[in-house]
């Protein structure tokens, strides 16, 4: 069941980062022309919720992904504290915050779960 719920937020997720990176796009005025790092920043928002539907799919079995959860939950970090340092209160921040902090739960719960299992035959040994 909490698959399915991870699903349905994966999806709300990357449509809320299209409409953030659309929104930004369309503040640009024209006649500075197309900014081509806002294509680059949502990739970047895209990589945590890539790494959550990889995990959720079972692909990620080799041990090295938990560095790429790492670095996705420092990202994501960076980012829910930015919002809370950078905005000003209201709707457009209480709707950020409800959008990347969920992420930060799924990639910590997936990236201890991950460190558990490493560290498991370790201790049986």
């Amino acid at each position: 069941m909490w698959k399915k719920v991870v699903w349905v937020y994966l999806a709300i997720y990357s449509i809320g980062v299209s409409a953030i990176n659309i929104n930004e796009m369309l503040k640009n005025p024209a006649e500075s022309g197309f900014n081509y790092s806002t294509i680059i920043t949502f990739l970047f928002f895209l990589l945590p919720a890539i790494l959550v539907a990889c995990e959720l799919l079972g692909q990620l079995k080799h041990p090295l992904f938990v560095v790429f959860h790492m670095v996705a939950f420092l990202f994501v970090t960076i980012m829910v504290l930015g919002i809370f340092n950078f905005n000003t209160v209201g709707l457009e921040m209480i709707g950020k915050a409800l959008l990347f902090i969920p992420m930060l739960g799924c990639l910590g719960y997936y990236m201890y779960s991950k460190l558990q299992k490493k560290s498991t035959p370790a201790q049986n040994g």
